[in-house]
């Protein structure tokens, strides 16, 4: 089997981070680990932003050497709840959000073990204020523990293994 967040995580440990800003923190999991790893990382004075998400559960088609099939991603930043949708754009989409989701597009343009299955595309949606999404399973019954200002987006990706032979 392919250890698709092994290779994400290899992928993402060196993105630069945007200037005047922390490093983007790659993590993956499910809701109940998305809060565990915010809260704890609070809990330690630990940067917890920007933070890229790969969500969880996911259903990939594995392959003799490969594994494809859509992932998805949260790219976030906590915010204001206070403020209006211009200045969430001008605060954190134009600084932090946008020039990171770059950044993550040109890591996996240029990785060995990631390619883009087909076309290279990508489907994204601005999320202003997700401070009460609903579950990444799609139920009402889940809050975020911090009012977010992300981007989602869905890339269609084909992940290598390495060759043990």
């Amino acid at each position: 089997m392919i250890k698709v967040e092994n290779i994400l995580q290899d992928v993402f440990s060196d993105i630069e981070p945007v200037s005047g800003h922390n490093k983007l923190l790659f993590h993956f999991g499910e809701q109940k680990e998305l809060d565990s790893v915010i809260q704890t990382r609070q809990e330690n004075n630990q940067y917890t932003y920007p933070l890229l998400w790969y969500i969880m559960p996911n259903e990939l088609t594995g392959y003799l050497g490969y594994a494809e099939g859509d992932m998805r991603f949260v790219l976030a930043h906590n915010t204001e709840l206070e403020w209006f949708n211009d200045q969430r754009f001008r605060e954190v989409f134009n600084t932090v959000l946008q020039p990171n989701f770059d950044l993550v597009i040109k890591k996996i343009k240029n990785a060995s073990r990631l390619d883009f299955v087909g076309e290279f595309n990508y489907r994204y949606t601005n999320y202003p204020n997700y401070g009460n999404p609903t579950t990444f399973e799609g139920k009402d019954s889940a809050k975020q523990i911090n009012y977010w200002d992300a981007i989602g987006f869905t890339l269609n990706l084909r992940a290598y293994g390495v060759n043990e032979c």
